[in-house]
């Protein structure tokens, strides 16, 4: 179960937890990695849900926020109709590429992602309330094992 696509290359994660990301780069192309018990493990896309917090349309891009940071999503018209189906205030899911973690580890500034799918799921009940468990049972399936 774990030589799954989705364990390598689509991270479910809290926005925090990114900031501790390294990037690697080899032929001009780079990743993401995350140490865990000596262990590195690679990625390059990840998915984040939490609270939209600021849309700028003219900039093509919204902030989300959950507990732990902030992340910066750029490039959101790619999904259809994405501005009549998110508003400020509800609760998002994020899948992107990371581009970048910000400034530091203790820095405010956001986590940057290339947005490959936006969703509202606001209307999902429980869904918010899910979501840390969801997180922790992959990181456990992954890290753990």
């Amino acid at each position: 179960m774990r030589n799954q696509v989705i364990f390598f290359y689509t991270r479910k994660s809290f926005i925090g937890e990114l900031k501790k990301a390294k990037k690697t780069i080899d032929n001009d192309q780079y990743s993401w990695t995350i140490a865990r018990f000596g262990k590195n493990y690679s990625f390059d896309y990840v998915w984040i849900q939490g609270l939209c917090v600021n849309i700028n349309k003219n900039d093509d891009t919204l902030l989300i926020e959950d507990s732990t940071g902030l992340a910066k999503v750029h490039n959101c018209t790619r999904m259809p109709n994405v501005w009549t189906l998110i508003e400020e205030g509800h609760y998002i899911m994020v899948a992107g590429k990371l581009l970048s973690i910000g400034d530091s580890l203790a820095s405010t500034s956001p986590v940057i992602l290339d947005a490959y799918k936006i969703q509202c799921i606001n209307d999902l009940p429980k869904t918010e309330i899910i979501w840390p468990y969801e997180v922790i049972d992959i990181h456990q399936q992954v890290y753990y094992a």
